[in-house]
């Protein structure tokens, strides 16, 4: 009986532990955001741009460098760092190194497990560092032809921040670019990151576009990064299915990379609105655990295994644990950094 009377409450203090380490960790990363802010007078970019590959730019679009990487020096994690910076890996050199899957195929399993156990890019809650999400398809992974590859690659828990808003019929717009060749396109990012300009056609050569002055509505009225929607049963898949917009299957790729339909493994949408696909405004909110698929916007949500909040890290560095029943609208001012609209919450 004691047992039974004691069991329920060691639990509830465990994950009371495990949510505030959650909460440390976004504490952390949005610490390393201010000082990579602080060294390079710049926001860290959604992504290193196109065309640092061999491939057309089309092409390259596709597999990208993420802002996880980018941001290693500034969560102890030079070593990594380095290892992106400084290696030449099938012709290619510096990060483009992580172009495609025949970079993390060629690990050994030991290689791969350094990669994958970063501590502050999981939540304990979910799982532990150590967890990889490997690729269903093939693992050379460089026909982009079909929009159904994916990218092998350590998993995360925590997501970047997109608000895409396009108020024009543009055919040529898609939801999950982060950036592209097309500048129109990349405007329409609203959220608080976007893709690095390249200075040299190298893969190290880059320059972030965006300093704190995008964050036009105040850094405590943005959210920057937060913990992200993966369905439970669904830890540690990433599947190849061959569907243009089975953001579910995806959303446990490698935080490594971006790419168009694979962006969900790396960032998530707090609104949607496309003229294009006659879409006036979609708006998902913090999705419930549970929720095992619907509508594909709300498997490209934020959510996080805790009872009733989704930690998420504000501009100004500060961690709050927004309420799992906030107002979609509401969640959507803040990840939006030009609407004009001061939220209370």
């Amino acid at each position: 009986m004691l047992i039974a009377l004691l069991l329920p409450a060691v639990q509830a203090a465990r994950e009371a532990a495990r949510r505030m380490q959650c909460s440390n960790h976004l504490k952390q990363i949005g610490l390393a955001v201010h000082t990579f802010h602080d060294a390079r007078n710049a926001l860290p970019p959604a992504c290193i741009g196109i065309g640092f590959t061999s491939p057309a730019p089309h092409q390259a679009r596709w597999s990208r460098p993420t802002m996880w990487p980018l941001i290693y020096p500034y969560i102890e994690q030079q070593a990594l760092y380095d290892v992106f910076s400084n290696t030449e890996f099938d012709g290619n050199k510096g990060f483009s190194v992580l172009y495609g899957n025949t970079w993390w195929a060629s690990l050994t399993g030991e290689q791969k497990k350094m990669h994958s156990s970063v501590p502050l890019l999981v939540c304990p809650t979910r799982r532990a560092p150590g967890s990889s999400a490997e690729s269903g398809g093939t693992i050379n992974d460089n026909d982009f032809s079909s929009h159904s590859e994916v990218s092998s690659g350590p998993a995360g828990d925590y997501a970047a921040v997109f608000s895409f808003i396009n108020e024009t019929p543009d055919p040529a717009c898609f939801i999950w670019w982060a950036g592209s060749e097309n500048t129109t396109t990349n405007s329409r990012q609203r959220g608080p990151f976007r893709q690095a300009n390249l200075t040299n056609g190298d893969g190290n050569s880059w320059q972030s576009q965006d300093t704190f002055s995008r964050l036009a509505d105040g850094t405590s009225n943005q959210v920057l990064i937060g913990e992200k929607h993966i369905p439970k049963g669904k830890v540690g898949i990433c599947q190849n299915d061959g569907d243009d917009l089975n953001v579910l299957g995806w959303a446990d790729c490698s935080i490594l990379n971006i790419g168009e339909r694979r962006t969900p493994a790396f960032a998530r949408l707090v609104r949607n609105r496309n003229a294009s696909w006659g879409i006036p405004d979609i708006v998902p909110g913090i999705v419930p655990a549970n929720m095992q698929g619907n509508a594909h916007y709300a498997n490209g949500a934020f959510g996080s295994y805790h009872t009733g909040v989704c930690n998420f890290v504000l501009g100004d560095g500060s961690v709050r644990g927004l309420s799992a029943t906030i107002l979609p609208d509401t969640l959507a001012a803040l990840g939006t950094v030009d609407d004009g609209l001061s939220v209370s919450f």
